[in-house]
């Protein structure tokens, strides 16, 4: 396992000092996740916590099997070096550059290779490389958990920001009401009783347009237009000017409600950037409806919270679908110095695919929501509602990678022009970094919040979220009608129907009749 004494060759006192040194360590890591535990109540630093335990629960593991096994594994898999290993598929050559830590593990390596391999033979993988292996999953494992816990903490900022928004339109739309109540309620005292009836019927009339104008909500942006101007013509802050065939509101308006609208908002507003105030509004009122939620207690707001943080749960942690992707990328990493590069450039054109694709279903989902109409899955990409998150999660661990091997590098290899061989080329980690922010700011913000509102809308929701009193209504709800629909009873034609309706009717008619007899043979 190693040159040097062994373990019942130290002194004591030797053994004693390292024994503490470690114990210490332990002690520490220990108080400080119990401090992160209980001091940051968070929900998403606790779900963060117990995603790092699960990684280093698991490199602890690995670490523990490469120091039991390690003698093992060198002794047995000498292979011959010129049959075996090729320039073709190393990323820099053997001997081309090395950092001081490498080339003292890789003496190491070489020295215990030339003790148990015979002569023109080496190691299949020598101890450095077992040791680098190690440390690179590690690096990997610590990106991968904090662009997740970054991405987390953008998307929560997201959600926060659209439910404040959803607020504050809810409040300003209250006021109009209770403003149009009060100009209501003073016209009705300022009116005499000897009006004429065409007055009347035209003052109601144009009442009942104001509230129509005020009280409903408004989804699209000439809605939107229309609802303002309504309430600022109520205050006598705009004038209206009558055209010839209609009354049309001033350009300056326009500019005042939407003072944004130039080539960057537009831009904004394509990628999910920015969505309707009343987004989460009509999403609400649809999701209630179309799951049929009757419980008062059942709060939209948190339920959505729940939803993004178990989305983002699942995405923390090595499946074996990520083990094969990451292990795919090493392999394709010698003959492919470029590859790293390749997968961060099309992770960017990913997101952003993602991120204009989001945007329209949620501008169906509007639109369907404002017509009354019914979701189908129809509106996501092959009728799949977490085909999306699949995919941003897909990418978010390749990128996580990339960051991964950048840190490792620059940890075990070294930076410069002479290691360029490791990064894929001139200048590319600037790129990379660049993809990466990019992909971490657009999937926290755009990506993992929009999935998580739209995925709702769809038949697959996430019902184990909706809360015990909430799922107890919708089961006694279900009960209700599965006992109606057992109590129907099915004819074969119309004619046979019509003829047990009209027999129903008359015996419950006959039944009335004589329970009223009855009541008034008693009464008399």
């Amino acid at each position: 396992m190693g040159t040097g004494r062994k373990f019942h060759e130290t002194d004591s006192w030797a053994l004693f000092v390292g024994f503490v040194i470690f114990a210490v360590l332990s002690i520490l890591i220990e108080k400080f996740v119990h401090y992160l535990k209980h001091r940051h109540r968070s929900k998403t630093m606790q779900t963060v916590i117990h995603k790092a335990e699960e990684e280093f629960f698991l490199l602890g593991s690995v670490s523990l099997f490469l120091m039991l096994f390690e003698e093992l594994i060198l002794a047995n898999t000498c292979v011959s070096t010129g049959t075996v290993f090729h320039d073709d598929w190393q990323m820099c050559d053997t001997y081309s550059s090395y950092s001081k830590r490498r080339r003292a593990l890789l003496g190491k390596g070489l020295a215990y290779a030339e003790e148990n391999c015979a002569y023109g033979e080496e190691p299949f993988l020598s101890a450095s490389t077992l040791h680098q292996i190690h440390g690179f999953i590690f690096f990997m494992a610590i990106s991968h958990i904090s662009a997740c816990a970054f991405t987390l903490y953008l998307g929560r900022k997201r959600v926060n920001l659209m439910l404040k928004n959803r607020r504050e339109h809810m409040e300003k739309t209250m006021r109009c009401i209770v403003q149009a109540t009060s100009m209501k309620g003073k016209s009705n005292e300022k009116e005499t009783p000897g009006a004429d009836a065409s007055d009347a019927a035209a003052d109601a009339n144009a009442n009942a347009d104001a509230r129509d104008v005020i009280v409903r909500i408004p989804t699209t942006k000439h809605v939107e237009a229309k609802h303002v101007e309504a309430k600022l013509a109520l205050k006598g802050q705009i004038d209206v000017v009558e055209d010839d065939n209609k009354g049309v509101m001033k350009k300056k308006l326009y500019e005042r409600l939407y003072p944004g609208e130039d080539p960057f908002s537009r831009f904004k507003e394509t990628l999910g950037i920015t969505v309707p105030n009343t987004t989460l509004i009509c999403f609400e009122l649809l999701f209630v409806r179309t799951h049929n939620i009757r419980s008062r207690k059942f709060d939209f707001a948190q339920f959505l919270e729940h939803c993004l943080e178990q989305n983002l749960s699942e995405t923390l942690g090595m499946s074996p679908g990520r083990w094969a992707i990451a292990a795919a990328l090493i392999l394709a990493w010698g003959p492919a110095i470029w590859v790293t590069f390749g997968v961060s450039a099309m992770n960017f054109l990913l997101c952003c695919a993602l991120a204009v694709k989001l945007n329209m279903t949620v501008k169906t989902i509007l639109q369907v929501e404002d017509e009354g109409g019914k979701m189908s899955n129809e509106v996501y990409w092959f009728r799949n509602p977490k085909f999306i998150e699949d995919a941003f999660v897909l990418a978010l661990f390749q990128q996580a990678f990339s960051l991964g091997a950048m840190v490792f590098g620059l940890w075990e290899v070294g930076y410069g022009d002479d290691y360029e061989c490791y990064y894929g080329g001139p200048g590319t980690y600037i790129l990379k970094i660049a993809f990466l922010l990019q992909a971490l700011l657009l999937g926290g913000y755009v990506i993992l919040p929009l999935q998580a509102v739209t995925a709702q809308m769809s038949d697959h929701f996430r019902a184990e979220l909706l809360g015990k009193h909430t799922k107890k209504t919708m089961e006694m709800i279900t009960e209700q009608l599965a006992r109606r629909r057992s109590n129907l009873k099915k004819f074969a034609t119309q004619e046979d129907a019509v003829l047990h309706i009209q027999r129903s009717f008359r015996a419950r008619r006959e039944k009335r009749m004589l329970q009223l007899a009855r009541s008034a043979i008693v009464q008399g």
